[in-house]
Order: C-alpha cells, then sequence, then structure tokens
C-alpha cells in the first residue's frame, strides 16, 4: 500500500514537471495573492487558513493537513483600477484601466499539493480617439508543495515555475467595451515573451500555536530566469526572505461554543533584501460566524513600500496604500471583494495617476 502511495506521488510530481515545461504561457503573477489576502495587506507567510496561504508559505500544507487529508479549492476573480483624473477627463473607456482575470485551482493532500493560477491582464494604456489601446499580457503559475511537521511547527518546501505571453496593441472601444474585452483578451492567440520561463525552490517554516503564530519563507533557495541555468544564490535567499507574525482569538469558547466574534491581525517583512519590492505589510480580519460554515469578514490592511530597511519602522503616506475587504462564506462557496486606497489621500494630497484597485472573487472549496 506503502509503495503504491509512493508511486502515485512519484507519477503526480513528473505529469507536473512535463506540465510546466511544455506550458505555451506562464511569470510570477504580478500583485499574487488571493482576494482575501489583499483585503489583509497581502499578509500570509504566518497564516495557514486557507488555500492559498500555501503560496505565501508552503509550510502551511502541513497545519491545513492537520484539519483534512484531502482538500479541492477553485477561485474566479475580475478587478480593475478606478481612476479619478481619467473620469474626470472624459477618456473613453474609463473604467476599463488594467482590467484583471484571474483562475486559481488548488488541490492538497496531508503533504502535497498543487496550485495553478492563470491571470490575463491589460496594461500599457492609450488613448486614440474614441477607444483605447492596450497591451495584453498571459500569466500562469503552478506550484508543488511538499510538507511535514511535529507537533505545533511545519515545514515545506515548493516547486513553482511559469512563463508569460503577450497580445500588443489591442483596440477596446467605447461603444461595447465588455464584449470588446472578452473577445480580444480571452479569445486571441497570445504569444509567448521571449526568455520569460522562470523556476524557482522555495523553502518556508510555520509555527502555530492557538493564539500566535509564526512563519518565514524565502522565494529564491534555488532560481533560474530565461537561458540562464539555475543557481543557489545566498543573495536571491535574503532577497525574498519574508517573515511574520499573527495573532487569532479562538474560533470555539472554553465550553465548546461558536464564538459570534474571532478577531485576526498579522504583520509582514515583506522581501527584506530587495530595495525594489521590499514592503511593511499589516492586516486585519473580523469574522463574524453565524453558523459554523456560514460567516461575514470584514478586513483592512496597510502596505507600505521600504527603500531601505533602516527605514521598515518609519511611516511615510505617500509611500502607503490601505486596503478594505468584505467577504461572506456559506458552506462551501465564498465571495470576496477588495479595494485598495492610497493613505495620502487622508491628507488631502492627490494626483492624476492616483487609482483605486478593486478585485471580486467567486470561491468554491471542499
Amino acid at each position: 500500500m506503502k509503495r503504491r502511495r509512493i508511486q502515485r506521488t512519484g507519477a503526480l510530481v513528473c505529469a507536473i514537471l512535463l506540465f510546466a515545461a511544455s506550458s505555451p504561457h506562464a511569470s510570477a503573477l504580478p500583485d499574487a495573492g488571493s482576494v482575501r489576502s489583499k483585503g489583509m495587506g497581502l499578509v500570509g507567510v504566518s497564516l495557514s487558513e486557507t488555500h492559498a496561504s500555501m503560496t505565501s508559505n508552503p509550510a502551511a500544507l502541513y497545519f491545513r493537513g492537520l484539519e483534512k487529508d484531502s482538500s479541492f479549492y477553485a477561485s474566479v476573480s475580475f478587478g480593475d483600477a478606478v481612476v479619478p483624473a481619467a473620469m474626470q477627463a472624459g477618456e473613453p473607456v474609463a473604467l476599463m484601466q488594467q482590467s484583471e482575470f484571474g483562475f486559481d485551482l488548488s488541490f492538497s493532500g496531508r503533504n502535497l499539493g498543487l496550485t495553478i493560477q492563470l491571470d490575463n491582464r491589460l496594461s500599457n494604456r492609450t488613448i486614440d480617439g474614441t477607444s483605447a489601446t492596450y497591451d495584453a499580457y498571459y500569466h500562469s503559475l503552478i506550484q508543488l508543495d511538499f510538507a511535514f511537521g511535529f507537533r505545533n511547527l511545519g515545514i515545506g518546501a515548493f516547486l513553482r515555475g511559469g512563463n508569460r505571453s503577450v497580445r500588443e496593441n489591442i483596440t477596446i472601444s467605447e461603444q461595447n467595451p465588455f464584449f470588446g474585452y472578452l473577445t480580444q483578451t480571452l479569445l486571441e492567440r497570445y504569444v509567448p515573451v521571449e526568455n520569460s520561463d522562470f523556476f524557482n525552490i522555495g523553502l518556508g517554516i510555520q509555527l502555530n500555536n492557538d493564539w500566535v503564530s509564526m512563519g518565514l519563507c524565502t522565494e529564491s533557495l534555488v532560481s533560474s530566469s530565461g537561458a540562464d541555468t539555475a543557481v543557489l544564490s545566498g543573495t536571491g535567499v535574503f532577497d525574498t526572505l519574508t517573515c511574520g507574525v499573527s495573532f487569532k482569538t479562538p474560533t470555539y469558547t472554553r465550553d465548546n461554543q461558536l464564538s459570534m466574534l474571532v478577531f485576526q491581525c498579522a504583520g509582514d517583512f515583506y522581501h527584506l533584501g530587495d530595495d525594489d519590492t521590499r514592503e511593511l505589510r499589516l492586516g486585519a480580519e473580523l469574522t463574524v460566524q453565524l453558523y459554523p460554515d456560514w460567516s461575514v469578514y470584514l478586513r483592512t490592511g496597510y502596505v507600505e513600500q521600504k527603500a531601505s530597511l533602516e527605514k521598515m519602522f518609519s511611516f511615510s503616506a505617500a509611500d502607503a496604500l490601505q486596503t478594505f475587504g468584505l467577504g461572506a462564506g456559506l458552506e462551501n462557496f465564498s465571495v470576496d471583494l477588495f479595494c485598495q486606497i492610497p493613505v495620502s489621500w487622508y491628507l488631502g494630497e492627490t494626483s492624476d495617476a492616483d487609482s483605486v484597485l478593486w478585485s471580486l472573487a467567486l470561491s468554491f472549496s471542499m
């Protein structure tokens, strides 16, 4: 029986590696993270409650395996940006700035998990009369997670790969923007972007207690990009190192009654060694539990870019964003909404480039 299980695992690993090598589309997804995670400021390295936690830290798979022997998750999302300056100027297709369509699929067992993420996004918007022109990028990512642990300590590793493709200069008119978006981005052929292939191996650790959890993860223990060969780099390990801590009140009371309110907060130091992507991320979630499988979620978060480690504990409104999230779960189904605004708005400081990002996701899990 054990031999058969090993054979099935080996076959799955081979199939995944073949898929990653032959996929015509695939780069690390821009702003990767579930809509729930975005509503909490993209925190996640110390969390293990959802399937999306595995993409932030593979060690989360160990704690999910303690709750269920196997699970399945699928999510469809759509989002865009609202630019007030573009609407005030009367630009064509003003509500379609950087439309993004995403699809996530995840399977997990006790020690092995597979995640597939597909993302289609418009960028490089220009105005042409009564229409707008964009470049459409298609990203895909596949990640295989392994995890094991002992009591409250989980250790995990992931293999992640992908690339991206592009369809340049697509035109969406003012008359029928939604139909134009569907036909131009989802039904047309894309061209692979040269040297966009990537592959990396990461490691993660989580210490998970009843109230407090801590996590540590590096995304580039071994990495390769384009035509470069895979290398083990100490610099890459530190550049992509993320550490975090979270606090959560119990789901049930001491009398084993369902708590009506559950509060969770978390903080991440994201990519500690990379001056270009280093961020301070803070998030909180209040769960209103109506029944064990019926809940409403209120979320908020704070994200600030940090150009240097010395500024990690200082705050600057010019580099900060605030996020808000609202969600509802009904048995196996959930719906989540997210939006993001510049913190500088609270100080009365605005610019033509300011925007409000939003996303809506529908999910199914079992």
